[in-house]
């Protein structure tokens, strides 16, 4: 199994839903899917889940990700963990890691 399909099922796992869908993983063809509703499926697109908030939010439930909190006298945020590891794909791919190499360095 691929990081980029364990981050996927533990999207679901989390509650994530792909437009409002529920994904299915097809073991035969090795791929995600959503049902048309008439018998047919879509493809979901890997690259947007990647990029969805929701996703990494669902993830982060999976996972046991921690919660950020509020430091109001400092006037801070801190990110929930979830937050910090998405925002840490795009200056990783900037130096070159791949999605999947990313998806790894950030474990389960």
């Amino acid at each position: 199994m691929t990081a980029t399909q364990r981050f996927i099922e533990d999207a679901i796992k989390g509650g994530y839903k792909y437009h409002n869908n529920e994904l299915i993983w097809d073991e035969q063809m090795q791929m995600f899917y959503v049902t048309d509703g008439n018998g047919g499926f879509e493809v979901s697109n890997y690259h947007e889940i990647l990029l969805d908030p929701k996703a990494w939010e669902a993830v982060g439930k999976a996972r046991g990700w921690h919660h950020g909190c509020q430091v109001p006298r400092l006037q801070i945020d801190i990110l929930e963990e979830w937050e910090e590891k998405m925002s840490g794909l795009t200056p990783a791919l900037i130096e070159g890691e791949t999605i999947e190499e990313y998806l790894i360095s950030i474990g389960e």
